[in-house]
């Protein structure tokens, strides 16, 4: 059996150490919620980055067909639509990412959580095991549900 100053201490540590684990699970939170705003960033900077080239290349569309005397046909209008579309096809991609990267974040958030968690039960379970009395059982003896303990060889032909 363990005496009070061991299970003081052993209490102590698996109290200090869910604390850490606790402290080290929120400053993870925090990295990942910076690194969301670097990534949420990096993505509005790359949208802007299309709607700036749709907008240059609808220029350059306009102001070819103006000099070729075709502004305002169906080819210029058809050439701005296709370009248009794809600036859309692009920022929508765009948005698909930065959802599915929203998705990791949570998942990645609420795996730290299991773990933390996990960590803490095994430590429970642990301290719990310390503390149960163990029994000391004979080598080779089994134990019946009665809790009597029938002595066995394991010799050939001795029972």
């Amino acid at each position: 059996m363990l005496d009070a100053v061991t299970i003081a201490v052993v209490v102590g540590s698996v109290a200090a150490s869910l604390y850490s684990s606790e402290k080290a699970r929120s400053e993870n939170k925090k990295a990942s919620r910076t690194s969301r705003r670097i990534q949420e960033k990096q993505n509005q900077r790359e949208k802007l980055k299309q709607i700036r080239e749709g907008r240059i290349g609808t220029a350059q569309i306009e102001q070819a067909s103006a000099s070729q005397g075709t502004a305002g046909s169906s080819a210029t209008r058809g050439g701005v639509g296709a370009l248009n579309s794809n600036v859309s096809s692009n920022i929508a991609f765009l948005n698909q990412v930065d959802s599915l990267q929203q998705n990791i974040q949570r998942n990645l958030e609420a795996a730290g959580k299991y773990q933390a968690q996990s960590a803490a039960f095994g430590q429970i379970a642990s301290l719990a095991a310390m503390a149960a009395p163990t029994t000391p059982v004979e080598a080779g003896s089994t134990t019946t549900n009665s809790g009597t303990s029938t002595a066995s060889t394991s010799r050939a032909g001795i029972t």
